[in-house]
């Protein structure tokens, strides 16, 4: 049998030399190398040396030398096969039943390799050009050194159609591997290719190995979207990349610790800071094999992401995922940014001291689902609290190592005792309160207890506040939005009628805030008002407070109208599998595929 080098280096980019060979070696750190006794001669003084960086062991004694696949063989007897196998199984890489290489593909990952570093190459040779003084401006103002430029090899695509294609078919690469290499798209009407990156600052990913395998460029023009990233290739999967990994790597050996931010500037601004430990998932969810791979750095990453409502929607998903994943001194911590920024605006605002601040007051993973959870929901009755009980010892439940789920079904029962004999002492002899005085801004969790009321009162606070979201816009996109919104029916009939009297008033003069609420009050809807306007809600959806940018209200309200689009289809698409269970026919099995396509399609495009 024989593997692809592509698939080798998968399994090398999950599993550390230095992880294989601890477990029959006992290793120090000496700089950026590990030393120990050697495992093929005995020896006093140790001669055998690890280098992750390199992937390789090397044993001075002996001259012994190679990476984990020969060190399984040498010291287990194990074929390169059974090697293979073993050390896929470990890294949770699948092997096809049939691998064989041929010597085609063998020359395409050649090929792709090739072009990918002659594109790397004339990114920075654009930014270097005279005519790119804008982009270079553009990074400059943005508090990015020229040393850090080059250090990250940070690029440029020119504002041009086919610049970058045109250069490399000059250089006689094919217009297919253009295409498979992600650099040039086919434009169907001009019947060619054009280039993918145009008008962005480009931003090379590399492997673990120091090899580029994609690209992101971020636009200087203002166009949508904002970053674009290479498309997925046989080089490059997002789910499994991490950018800056390979720039960051010495600093967490010598740290023993990762901090995981969002996006390409976020870490270059902390690497420039001092803080060279840092890496993002580009931009996207971090996922179970983000997570896999950042523990085999340090046993509890920081995760630290933009401080807006997504930012923590985002940290509460990561939490969710690593909950099945957790192990004995594998786990999570959560640094929170305030709102309104990220790591990179917060360094430049408030400095490095105040973000190490930050750093050092991460809450751990089970004071984080602690906080998020109990912040949100109302503890005044025996069956609220029971509630709240039953749903965290649930969670707990998803964890598969039996001792970290013990340690955890102990620690919120703890947490739970005291809070409800604090919550007895509080309300001993008073009037229990209508909500929680202290909430936390965590959206996430507000869903579980009722997300279409939730996201129905958001949209009424958004009505009152921002008016203008009721009236035409010259934007379509944001036409769309206003539109949807006034087709909306309110499940609550409370909330459909607050709504129905603010519609009442599209069209007439003066339609403000002022007016808005002053036409409520004299529907006698003052109490409802109080209902929408808590600061559970405000928290949530920060662009529905006075003063927030229209840019924001407008992108706050397509997010929203998205997840209530969704939560309704959701419903109804339940609604019709019982139907279809109860009856059979095949027009109740129709409108079930059709409501489940919907839900995909409006998946896909958000």
């Amino acid at each position: 049998m024989k593997f692809t080098s592509s698939f080798l280096d998968t399994i090398k980019s999950r599993i550390l030399v230095s992880e294989i060979v601890g477990k029959k070696v006992k290793l120090r750190r000496r700089g950026r190398e590990f030393i120990g006794l050697s495992p093929f001669k005995q020896e006093k003084t140790p001669s055998f040396t690890v280098n992750d960086d390199k992937g390789f062991y090397h044993c001075f004694s002996s001259g012994f030398h190679g990476d984990i696949f020969t060190f399984l063989m040498e010291t287990e007897g194990f074929s390169f096969p059974e090697a293979v196998r073993i050390l896929a199984n470990q890294a949770g890489v699948k092997i096809p039943e049939v691998f064989e290489v041929n010597e085609k593909q063998s020359g395409d990952l050649e090929n792709l390799r090739k072009i990918l570093n002659v594109a790397f190459n004339w990114f920075q040779d654009q930014l270097r050009d005279p005519n790119a003084s804008h982009a270079k401006k553009y990074l400059l103002e943005r508090g990015i050194t020229l040393k850090t430029i080059e250090y990250f090899h940070i690029g440029f695509a020119p504002d041009q159609i086919n610049a970058l294609t045109s250069y490399l078919i000059s250089k006689d690469f094919s217009e297919d591997l253009i295409i498979k290499a992600g650099l040039g798209v086919k434009n169907e009407s001009r019947g060619k290719i054009i280039d993918r990156f145009r008008g962005r600052i480009i931003f090379p990913i590399i492997d673990s190995r120091d090899r580029v395998i994609a690209f992101g460029g971020r636009t200087i023009f203002g166009r949508d979207p904002k970053y674009l990233n290479s498309p997925e290739t046989i080089l490059f999967e997002k789910r499994k990349t991490l950018y800056g990994l390979f720039q960051a790597r010495q600093s967490i050996y010598k740290s023993n610790q990762i901090i995981v931010v969002e996006g390409y500037l976020d870490v270059i601004s902390l690497h420039q800071a001092g803080l060279s430990n840092a890496v993002s998932s580009l931009g996207t969810a971090l996922t179970e094999d983000h997570l896999l791979q950042i523990w085999k750095y340090a046993a509890e990453p920081i995760i630290c992401l933009d401080g807006d409502s997504s930012g923590r929607d985002a940290m509460c998903r990561v939490a969710d995922k690593a909950f099945p994943l957790l192990k004995p001194g594998k786990s999570l911590s959560f640094a929170s940014i305030p709102d309104g920024d990220d790591p990179d605006s917060y360094i430049k605002n408030k400095g490095l001291n105040e973000f190490k601040l930050i750093l050092e007051r991460a809450m751990s993973l089970s004071e984080f689902i602690w906080n998020v959870e109990s912040s949100v929901q109302r503890l005044d009755t025996p069956e609220r609290r029971a509630y709240f009980e039953s749903r965290l010892l649930e969670k707990t439940r998803l964890i598969v190592d039996s001792k970290v789920r013990r340690e955890y079904e102990d620690f919120f029962k703890k947490m739970i005792w005291e809070k409800f004999r604090m919550f007895k002492k509080q309300t001993s002899g008073k009037a229990l309160p209508f909500s929680s005085t202290k909430q936390d801004s965590f959206v996430a969790n507000q869903k579980k207890t009722d997300p279409l009321l939730v996201l129905q009162k958001i949209l009424l606070l958004l009505m009152i506040n921002h008016p203008f979201v009721l009236e035409d816009q010259e934007n379509a996109a944001d036409q769309r939005s206003v539109d949807n919104l006034a087709k909306l029916d309110f499940s609550s009939k409370k909330l459909e009628k607050i709504r129905r009297e603010i519609l009442s008033l599209v069209g007439k003069n003066d339609l403000s805030m002022e007016r808005i609420m002053q036409h409520l009050e004299s529907r006698n809807l003052k109490n409802e008002i109080k209902l929408i306007s808590t600061q559970e809600i405000i928290v949530h959806a920060l662009f529905t407070k006075p003063g927030a940018k229209k840019q924001e209200v407008f992108l706050g309200l397509k997010g929203i109208l998205n997840r209530y689009h969704s939560l309704t289809l959701k419903q109804e698409r339940k609604e019709a599998g019982k139907v279809f269970s109860k009856t059979g026919k095949a027009e109740d099995a129709g409108r079930l595929v059709s409501l489940r396509k919907q839900e995909i399609e409006l998946d896909s495009a958000r």
